[in-house]
Parts: C-alpha cells; structure tokens; sequence
C-alpha cells in the first residue's frame, strides 16, 4: 500500500477520533517502525517492507467495528497526546515479525507485553479475586488520571 493510499483506506470512525490525517501519519508512523525491526530480527528481510506493514495496520483498523481497542474495549483516540494511556498501540499477536496485528491501548498493551492473551486474562482474573473488587465494567468515558511522562 502507497502511503498516498493510507487516508483513502481509513474506517469512518477515525474522522470522530483525531481525524484522517492524524491516522494516517500514525499508521505510516508504526509501518516504518515494525518494517525496521523485523528486517532486524527476521530471516527474510525483504518481505518486510513499508507497504506490507501500512497494509497490517490499516487492515487491523478496518476490522474494527467502532474505535474500540481490541482487548480492553476502551475507546482508541488521536486526540490526546502519544503519552495518555489510552492512546493506540499495535499489538503484534504473534511475534514482531509477524504481519497479524491488533490495535489495544497503550495501557493494556504495555501491561500485557511479556503475556499471552490467556495469561493476561488469568491475571486480570486474579486482580479481581485477590483485591476483593466487584467485576464490572468500566464507564463509557473512563480516562486514567496520569500518563506515561
């Protein structure tokens, strides 16, 4: 995929969460940073190029009904800073060289980084056990108090 093309190819949901602009840069952003460090880590370099990862990410964002991350649901945003928690992070659900990709918060993303989805889970599962907390969901527009800076 042509960066040019990145825009064209954005869900409608991005309009209401930063915009198509800011999507695309970010998208465009995130394809060179994986197609580095796969070319790093990988045994085939070359098929680890800008365009194959742009199409990685745009298709994990189209495969989102609204701006819900993956895991966690909370809602995805390009409004706020690259530091607030809920801000997008792609989280390669195989290895950083593998093209199948989800979008989370950076929160949760960060949080789960060494884990399996089924390890996060059975954490999360003791969280709630052990800290005696009543499971429930989170408001519609709940919003950390502090950031990564």
């Amino acid at each position: 995929m042509k960066k040019s093309d990145v825009e064209k190819k954005l869900p409608r949901w991005v309009n209401s969460c930063g915009g198509r602009k800011k999507w695309a840069d970010w998208v465009n952003n995130r394809a060179t940073s994986f197609s580095a460090r796969a070319k790093r880590k990988s045994e085939c370099p070359e098929k680890h190029t800008v365009p194959r990862w742009r199409e990685a990410v745009v298709c994990s964002l189209n495969k989102m009904p609204d701006n819900r991350a993956h895991f966690s649901k909370l809602p995805l945003s390009l409004k706020r800073e690259a530091t607030d928690p809920l801000y997008p992070s792609a989280d390669h659900l195989e290895n950083p060289e593998n093209f199948h990709l989800v979008l989370e918060t950076r929160l949760v993303n960060d949080m789960k980084t060494i884990l399996t989805e089924s390890e996060f889970k059975k954490v999360l599962a003791h969280l709630v056990w052990a800290l005696k907390i009543k499971s429930r969901k989170l408001p519609e527009n709940w919003q950390c108090q502090r950031d990564f800076r």
